[in-house]
């Protein structure tokens, strides 16, 4: 059926699951500082605001953090989750409000993590911040991606004395911050077999 044969409620609930999916799949590449999943959220041109600190656009991102990825070897870690998301769809234009918790961690650089201070803390991307994105969508050649993207940060809460605690041999196989996290090798694995049996 075309996209002009539904009806409009049922393309309404598409195109917004479609532009959730977007959000989500840009925290999913910054918790796996995946460069590649993350500027397919933006539409070539997007302008960011204060996104990880980063105001430009896609391709000034692209550009400031791939230099980054190509000697990264770990690091501190990152954990998006996504609360509250609203959209104000307009046909081949909406705005979204997404309400993300972003914990970041990584190892103190304090002497004594007994007394390191809030703003050491902080400095060692030690953090949870409640994070607002206000992302401005296009839907060009039937597919939404960000054309304008504010991170508004609401609140912060240092963690003090905690620094990167790493999983013991029980706690499962360990998170990573890169493309080879263990969901790209079940995906290889399982989901790319399927799909070509």
């Amino acid at each position: 059926m075309a996209e002009s044969e539904l009806p409009k409620a049922v393309q309404e609930l598409l195109d917004k699951q479609a532009i959730y999916e977007v959000v989500l799949r840009g925290c999913r590449g910054g918790d796996r500082f995946d460069l590649d999943m993350i500027v397919s959220c933006f539409h070539p041109g997007a302008q960011m605001h204060n996104v990880g600190g980063f105001d430009g656009t896609r391709e000034g991102l692209l550009a400031f953090l791939g230099p980054i990825r190509e000697t990264f070897t770990g690091g501190p870690g990152t954990y998006h989750m996504l609360g509250n998301h609203y959209v104000d769809l307009r046909g081949d234009y909406a705005l979204a409000e997404s309400y993300v918790m972003v914990h970041r961690w990584a190892e103190s650089t304090s002497p004594d993590v007994t007394t390191e201070t809030a703003e050491q803390a902080f400095a060692d991307n030690n953090y949870t911040a409640g994070t607002r994105y206000i992302d401005k969508f296009e839907r060009r050649e039937g597919e939404w991606r960000i054309v304008e993207r504010w991170a508004v940060r609401d609140w912060t809460w240092a963690h003090r004395g905690r620094g990167n605690i790493a999983p013991g041999p029980k706690d499962g196989p360990p998170g990573r911050l890169s493309p080879d996290d263990m969901i790209y090798t079940v995906a290889q694995e399982w989901l790319d077999a399927k799909a070509s049996a």
